[in-house]
């Protein structure tokens, strides 16, 4: 992740910072796709159900890494719920 300020200057208007606590849930599978997500701190777990209602992990996410990509699209869901887990995270 580059912190150099002056590289999210063009976006930095449309830029919000989340906090969330060990276990919070940031999207679930299925909402609205409405925000791109930049991982600054701590972990998400990327998980989907499986048809017998176990989870399946599909990714994890740390410091630099983003996840929402389906909000780049119209009309998307999200195809996973995505969970801080260990610790905080921003």
């Amino acid at each position: 992740l580059d912190t150099n300020p002056a590289l999210w200057t063009p976006v930095a208007s449309s830029l919000r910072s989340r906090h969330a606590a060990n276990h919070d849930h940031i999207v679930s599978h299925g909402d609205e796709a409405s925000n791109l997500w930049l991982v600054i701190s701590g972990w998400i777990k990327l998980t989907r159900q499986t048809p017998d209602g176990k989870e399946s992990v599909v990714g994890l996410c740390t410091g630099g890494d983003v996840f929402g990509e389906a909000a780049l699209f119209a009309h998307a869901n999200y195809p996973y719920t995505a969970e801080v887990v260990g610790s905080d995270a921003e």
